[in-house]
Formats: structure tokens, sequence, C-alpha cells
């Protein structure tokens, strides 16, 4: 079992591309183990290994990998890796937090599973390509700098958040949080502070079947026969406590 369920990494820090290191540090604070490399001369992604690496690597669900890329005319960032779904997330909040992204071609987005960023303990993770003018901006800039990382946590930290109610929950109006593999179920109607979608969820003997806007009807086959008919609102918070709602 993982002990984190992030970790952010830096594997061509200090000098080998500038700036990487310091967005790596600001973005791991006291909230996520970090690992820095700032000795070892420019090794690619796919091709760097350190034992220091590998440990955290089994200790974390999900990697965050950041890296340089050359650009000095452009302010951007390419956000790449096989967690689609965290890396639009990620990538939605630094849009959200007024930066350009960019799509670059596919050696440039971390897709291959023996790259760093995909060594987490699910297979998958997140690369941002920073621009040398953006990680130029970012070292001379406090504020800019306080306002990516901000982003950048708002999206680990943020919770799928699916509020509910109806029959066959134990409560009558729940709702369930996710993040990562962790999930739990608590009694009340909180709405996320962004909604993505309404739904309908029937749980039929082992079918789970869903009508929502977003997807369209989906079914799913369960393992246990559950009957339930709920309504649902489904989104993401991340700054969710239930103790404070």
């Amino acid at each position: 079992m993982y002990q984190y369920l992030y970790g952010i990494i830096s594997i061509h820090g200090g000098e080998i591309e500038p700036g990487t290191s310091a967005v790596a540090r600001a973005i791991a604070g006291d909230m996520f183990p970090l690992y820095v490399n700032e000795q070892d001369p420019h090794i690619t992604s796919t091709q760097f290994h350190d034992e220091a690496l590998g440990e955290l690597s089994q200790k974390c669900e999900t990697l965050i990998s950041i890296h340089g890329e050359k650009n000095r005319e452009e302010s951007f960032v390419i956000v790449g890796g096989l967690d689609h779904t965290l890396a639009e997330k990620i990538e939605d909040a630094l849009f959200q937090h007024g930066f350009t992204e960019r799509h670059y071609p596919h050696h440039l987005r971390g897709l291959d599973p023996h790259n760093v960023c995909n060594r987490g303990r699910s297979g998958k993770g997140v690369q941002l390509e920073i621009s040398r003018k953006l990680r130029d901006e970012l070292m001379n800039d406090k504020e800019k700098m306080e306002r990516f990382v901000e982003a950048v946590k708002n999206a680990l930290l943020e919770k799928d958040i699916f509020a509910e109610v109806g029959f066959g929950n134990e409560t009558f109006l729940s709702t369930e949080v996710e993040q990562g593999d962790d999930e739990y179920r608590i009694k009340g109607f909180i709405l996320p502070e962004k909604i993505k979608g309404i739904y309908l969820r029937f749980y039929i003997g082992r079918r789970n079947i869903i009508l929502s806007l977003r997807n369209g009807l989906v079914i799913k086959k369960k393992d246990k026969s559950k009957f339930k008919i709920l309504f649902g609102v489904y989104g993401v918070s991340s700054h969710f406590n239930e103790k404070n709602n």
C-alpha cells in the first residue's frame, strides 16, 4: 500500500534546467514528499534512474515531474503524463490562474510508460514542461510563483464530490467523496464547489444504470445485488472538509 497519494520530483534541477528544482520545492512545501536531482548531467526522463527516486516511487501512488522547456520568447507550460484525468485538472487550474498551456509533440508530453513521471505505484503520472521564459518569470516574480504553486496544489487537493438524494444509501441525503483510490460517504447533501453535471443512478440487481448529461447512458455490472434510486450532483472541490459542512 502506498504511503503518499502524490510525490513531487525534479530530475533536471539546479543548473541543468534552471528553476525546476525551485518550482518543485515550492509545490511540495511540507505537504508532499520531494525528490530533486541537481548533480547528474541531463539524462532523459526514460533513462534516468536513482535509488532514492526508486524508493520514493514505491511510496507514492502518483508522481508529478517538473521539467524545463527551452523557449525563451513565450511563457507557457506543457501538461502531460499518462494520468490524463489529473493532467486535465492541473491544466484547468493553471488556465484559471492565468497561465497558458501548449500542446506539443509526443516526446514532450511524458507519455512513455518508462518516463519517470509514470513510475509511481499507479503506473501513471503527470509531467509539467515549463518554458524557460515562464521559469524566469516565476523565479523573479514572487506573486506569479505563488499563483502557479496554488494552481497545481489546488488540482492535487481536488476531490470528486457526488451529492446524492434518494433511496438505497444509508441516509436519504448523503455525499460520496473520492480522491485517488480513497473514497468515503458522509451524511448530508453537500454541493461541490465546481458543479460538472447531474445524474440519475439506479441499482437493479447487479446492474448499475447511470444516466447523465455528460456521459449519456452507462450500464455497469456489480458483484453484489443492490436496489437504489438516486439523483445526484457531481463536481469537484479543492477545499472540501466535511467538518466545516
